[in-house]
C-alpha cells in the first residue's frame, strides 16, 4: 500500500513539474495544489483512506476549514484513476452538485450514470451543511449503497451526534488537521529527506531551528505553507479567518460574532494557560451559558481543543478549569495580533507547548488515549498527562533554559554546564512522580537528549523532532 502511493506520488509530481500541467479536470481550484510549481503537499492521511477503499463502512474525514481536504480528495482521485477506479466529486456548497445529494435515489442515479457496474468512489465534500447529514449517510449504508463513499466536513456538530449515534459499525472516521510538522518539513525540503527525516533534523540543526520557528509563527494551513512571502501568508490567514466568520459562524447561528472573535483572541493570547470561565464570561461581556456555547462551537469547528484536568485527589488538585490549545498556530498568532511581530521568550514557550500538543493530538487520534494537564492548588503543574486506563504518563515541555541555545548562531555548540543543570527534573514533575509513580515520563526539549531514573520512573529527555516517534515506540509498539 505505502509503496503504491509513494510511487504514484513521485511520478505524479515529476509529471506535473516536467509537463507544467494546468489544473484542468480538478474538482476545484484549490490553492494547496498548483501544477508546474513545487507546491504539492503530501498528506500522510492518503495511506489511511487508501486502506479504507475495500471496506463497506463510510469513510468520514473531519478537520478545520481549508486544511486541505479537497486537495486530499483530488490527489486520491488521481491515484484511483491510475488504478483504473473511477470517482465523482460532489460538494454540497456548489448548487449544481446539491441536487445529486438531496436524496438516496438521486445520488444512486448519478453514481450509476458514472460507474455503471464498475467499482467507484463517491466523494461528498462539506457534507456538514446538509440538513441531517448523519441520517443521510446512515441511509446510504443501510440501503446497501453499492459504491464506496468518502465524506468530509469542516464542522463535526451535525456529524458528531447523528453519525456517532446512527452509524455505529458503519463508519471509519479520520481527522485531517492543517499540515503537520513532519509534512511541513518534508515539503520545505522538497521530500529529499523523507525517508531519513530524523537524521536530517539532527544533522542540520540550524535548518531545524529555522523551520520550527517558521512553523510556530505561521502554522500549517496549506495555503499559508505554500505562500512564499510574509505578506502572502498574512493575507491567506486573514482570508481563512474571514471565511470562518462568514461561513461557519453564520451557519451555526452565532449572533454576537464580535464577542465570539473577542473570545478567540483572548484565548489566543492565553494559549496553554488555565481558563477561569466565570472570569472570562465577565471579561468578554457574555453570560456563562453563552460562553460555554461559544467554546463548544469553537471546539467542534476545529479551532480550539479543550484539555481537561487530571484529577485523582480532589481536595488538592485543580479539577474544573480547562486549558485550551489551537489546532493551528498561524491562526492563533493571527488572532493574538503577533503574526508579524518578534516573538518573546514567554510567547515562544507557549507556542512550543502548543506545537508539542499538536504532536500528541496526532497520536491521540491513532491510539485513543486522553490528553490532560495536572495542577495542584499549591501551584505544582505538569503540561500534559497521557491517560489510557490505568496507565498515566506525564509530559513536561521544557523551553525555558533552552532559549540561549535556540537563538544561538552555532547550533552545534554543546549545552553549557548551566544549561545542563537547568534540565534537571523540575519540582512539579518530581512531585507528580512521587505521588503517582508512573513507569515513564517525558521532558520535551529543543535538542537535548538523555534519560535518568527517578525512583521507579524512567524520565526521557527527548528533542522535539524525535518526540512523536519516541512516544509511539515506547508506549504503543
Amino acid at each position: 500500500m505505502q509503496k503504491d502511493i509513494d510511487q504514484f506520488w513521485a511520478e505524479f509530481v515529476n509529471r506535473s513539474l516536467e509537463e507544467n500541467l494546468e489544473a484542468t479536470g480538478l474538482f476545484l481550484e484549490d490553492p494547496g495544489l498548483k501544477y508546474g510549481e513545487s507546491t504539492l503537499i503530501k498528506r500522510t492521511l492518503l495511506y489511511a483512506i487508501y486502506k479504507d477503499l475495500d471496506i463497506p463502512e463510510i469513510t468520514i474525514i473531519l478537520g478545520p476549514r481549508q486544511a486541505g481536504k479537497t486537495t486530499l480528495m483530488t490527489l486520491y482521485a488521481r491515484f484511483l484513476e491510475e488504478q483504473n477506479i473511477k470517482s465523482i466529486y460532489l460538494n454540497y456548497d456548489i448548487e449544481p452538485h446539491r441536487m445529486h445529494i438531496d436524496s438516496y435515489n438521486n445520488l444512486l442515479a448519478k453514481a450509476q450514470l458514472e460507474f455503471g457496474n464498475q467499482k467507484g468512489v463517491v466523494f461528498l465534500d462539506e457534507i456538514q451543511h446538509k440538513e441531517k447529514a448523519g441520517i443521510f449517510l446512515k441511509g446510504l449504508y443501510d440501503a446497501g449503497f453499492p459504491y464506496k463513499v468518502i465524506a468530509t466536513g469542516s464542522s463535526s456538530l451535525e456529524l458528531k451526534y447523528n453519525v456517532q449515534e446512527s452509524l455505529v459499525g458503519r463508519k471509519r472516521i479520520h481527522f485531517l488537521n492543517t499540515v503537520s510538522w513532519q509534512e511541513f518539513v518534508n515539503f520545505k525540503t522538497a521530500y529529499k529527506y523523507e525517508n531519513k527525516l530524523l537524521q536530517y533534523l539532527k544533522v542540520e540543526q540550524l535548518n531545524y531551528r529555522n523551520l520550527l520557528l517558521e512553523y510556530m509563527q505561521y502554522g500549517g494551513y496549506p495555503r499559508v505553507t505554500v505562500s512564499d512571502s510574509v505578506s502572502e501568508k498574512v493575507q491567506a490567514l486573514n482570508d481563512i479567518v474571514q471565511s470562518y466568520v462568514y461561513k461557519d459562524i453564520s451557519f451555526l447561528g452565532i449572533e454576537k460574532s464580535n464577542a465570539f472573535l473577542d473570545l478567540l483572541k483572548y484565548l489566543a493570547i492565553e494559549t496553554g494557560q488555565i481558563t477561569n470561565l466565570h472570569n472570562l464570561s465577565s471579561l468578554i461581556g457574555i453570560s456563562l451559558a453563552t460562553l460555554k456555547k461559544y467554546l463548544y462551537f469553537a471546539e467542534e469547528t476545529f479551532v480550539l481543543y479543550k484539555v481537561p484536568a487530571f484529577v485523582r485527589r480532589v481536595s488538592r488538585e485543580i479539577s474544573r478549569m480547562p486549558v485550551y490549545y489551537f489546532w493551528d498556530l498561524g491562526l492563533r498568532n493571527f488572532l493574538s495580533g503577533s503574526i508579524n511581530k518578534q516573538l518573546g521568550i514567554k510567547e515562544l514557550s507557549f507556542l512550543f507547548q502548543n506545537v508539542v500538543f499538536l504532536e500528541l493530538l496526532q497520536l491521540r487520534f491513532k491510539h485513543f488515549f486522553q490528553i490532560k494537564y495536572w495542577r495542584t492548588k499549591s501551584g505544582a503543574e505538569v503540561d500534559f498527562i497521557l491517560e489510557n486506563g490505568n496507565t498515566i504518563i506525564p509530559v513536561e515541555v521544557k523551553f525555558k533554559g533552552l532559549q540561549a541555545l535556540f537563538f544561538s548562531r552555532d547550533m552545534h555548540e554543546r549545552p553549557s554546564k548551566k544549561l545542563q543543570n537547568s534540565l534537571n527534573i523540575t519540582r512539579s514533575l518530581a512531585s507528580f512522580i512521587k505521588i503517582y509513580a508512573p513507569k515513564l515520563a517525558f521532558v520535551v526539549t529543543f535538542n537535548v537528549e538523555g534519560a535518568k531514573q527517578v525512583g521507579k520512573t524512567t524520565v526521557y529527555y527527548v528533542p522535539f523532532f524525535k518526540f512523536k516517534n519516541t512516544v509511539e515506540k515506547l508506549l504503543f509498539n
